[in-house]
């Protein structure tokens, strides 16, 4: 993706003090979404990548939220380490638990449509220049 955000000082300032943080796959866009106490939104461009069965280019939908940031202590991890220059990817992996029948995706005519993932994992993935970092912050992804 060559639209991703580039985070700068005020980005990572807006996101240590998050009040909540959302995560959604749609129609081809990877985004994070942080909210402030006050109702300020911040939408940053992600990367995306998946993991499990099928090709994960037809997943349809995807989401995940952090309801208290200030209180998650990955997330808190995430937030201290992001440096200005850095860029974000969500890393979404289908069907860990083998619950859930995940190898439903949009295609051809032989394979049912993909609803979206339901109880799978998702990994926030920090880029800082050649590095990466990688973080699981759901466990528990609803569609």
């Amino acid at each position: 993706m060559d639209n991703l955000t580039v985070l700068t000082k005020e980005h990572i300032g807006f996101i240590r003090t998050a009040s909540t943080v959302c995560f959604r796959y749609s129609a081809g866009e990877s985004t994070v979404e942080v909210t402030s106490k006050m109702g300020a939104r911040l939408d940053l461009s992600a990367g995306f990548g998946y993991r499990g069965y099928g090709n994960g280019s037809t997943i349809i939908r995807a989401f995940a939220m952090i309801h208290t940031p200030g209180f998650d202590r990955e997330w808190l991890t995430v937030a201290d380490l992001l440096r200005p220059g850095d860029t974000i990817q969500l890393d979404w992996m289908g069907d860990t638990n083998g619950y859930t029948k995940c190898a439903e995706f949009a295609g051809d005519a032989d394979t049912p449509a993909f609803k979206g993932l339901y109880l799978d994992q998702m990994q926030l993935v920090i880029q800082l220049g050649k590095k990466q970092m990688s973080f699981q912050l759901c466990l528990s992804v609803w569609r």
